[in-house]
C-alpha cells in the first residue's frame, strides 16, 4: 500500500524554534485584539446568588424569581417564571412599571405593539432592574431591556 504525502499545503514545521516565533506572533495578535476589545468589555461579578422561590410540587417545580424597578418599593417585587430554555425577560404587566413615578426619565420604550414569545402583545422597554441577593444585598441591571406584557395571548 502507497501512502501519499499531504498535497495541498506546505509541510507543517516542528522545530521549537518554529513553535516559539508562532507562539509570539499569536500572542502579539492576541493582545492588540484584548487591547482593541478593552473598551467595550463589561466587566461582571465572579459569581452572583440569586433567591429562587416556590420550587415546589404543586407548581409543577416551576422557580421564580423576584425583580424590582427603580422606584419601586422592596416590599412588593415582581415575581417572575424562571424559564431555562428562554434568554428573554419578560414583565407581566406594563402598567406596573408605567405607574412608577421615575417611569419617563428611567425607561425608554425602544418598540411598541410586538409580540412576546407566548404571543401576548407587548412593548420593549430598556431601563434599570434590580434583583435582590441571597445575601439582602441587590444585583443591579442598567440598561437591561426587556419586554413588557399589555394584555393576555389568544389563549388568555
Amino acid at each position: 500500500m502507497y501512502y501519499s504525502k499531504p498535497s495541498l499545503h506546505a509541510p507543517v514545521l516542528e522545530s521549537i524554534e518554529h513553535k516559539n516565533r508562532v507562539t509570539a506572533a499569536f500572542a502579539m495578535r492576541a493582545s492588540k485584539a484584548l487591547a482593541a476589545a478593552a473598551p467595550r468589555i463589561a466587566v461582571a461579578p465572579a459569581s452572583v446568588n440569586i433567591a429562587l422561590t416556590t420550587v415546589s410540587m404543586s407548581a409543577n417545580f416551576d422557580a421564580y424569581v423576584d425583580i424590582l424597578f427603580k422606584g419601586s418599593s422592596p416590599r412588593s417585587p415582581t415575581s417572575l417564571l424562571v424559564d431555562s430554555g428562554n434568554a428573554s425577560l419578560i414583565v407581566p404587566s406594563i402598567e406596573e412599571i408605567q405607574s412608577l413615578q421615575n417611569f419617563s426619565t428611567d425607561y425608554a420604550v425602544l418598540a411598541q405593539d410586538v409580540q412576546e414569545p407566548w404571543g401576548c402583545p407587548a412593548d420593549i422597554l430598556q431601563g434599570p432592574i434590580e434583583l435582590p441577593t441571597i445575601t439582602g444585598g441587590s444585583y443591579s441591571i442598567p440598561n437591561c431591556i426587556f419586554l413588557a406584557c399589555k394584555g393576555p395571548n389568544a389563549n388568555g
